[in-house]
């Protein structure tokens, strides 16, 4: 089984961390209503401060997974596009660890041995991936747009 990206390990870890807030949100709602039951208006508002905190970290956790999610779908596409390149005899090697968290995420070793090192990024928030062509010495960059030369 293939390791898997920075990316998509970072997106697990989010999720994980806000389903745990949101529960524990809930909880602080529940003991809040129970609370208010018995007549303990101060705890309850507290609580329900507290539950209110919760459920903001746990939206915000979830918006932080959506971004590495699309991290994670721009590595994949990129992997894709990279795929053609083995029948060339090309090596390629995807999300190697690179000192603690992080990690590269794809090296393209020519048949000549010469690497290269490919840090994928993506644009407003979706992919861009120039086409390979195996072969040529003109490096095509492309921006925001998706057009070539036009990077910010």
């Amino acid at each position: 089984m293939p390791r898997l990206s920075y990316p998509r390990r970072q997106q697990r870890r989010r999720l994980r961390s806000a389903a745990a807030s949101g529960v524990a949100g809930l909880a602080a709602g529940a003991f809040a209503a129970i609370a208010a039951d018995v007549g303990a208006i101060t705890v309850a508002g507290m609580l329900v401060l507290v539950m209110v905190g919760l459920l903001f970290r746990a939206h915000h956790l979830m918006r932080l997974a959506g971004r590495s999610r699309v991290g994670a779908r721009s590595e994949d596409e990129v992997r894709r596009a990279l795929a053609a390149l083995e029948a060339e005899g090309w090596r390629l090697r995807h999300s190697l660890p690179y000192r603690g968290r992080g990690d590269i995420d794809s090296v393209a070793i020519a048949p000549t041995a010469i690497a290269f090192a490919i840090e994928t990024k993506c644009a407003a928030r979706r992919p861009v991936v120039s086409p390979v062509q195996p072969g040529g010495t003109r490096r095509e960059v492309l921006g925001s747009n998706g057009l070539p030369g036009s990077e910010r």
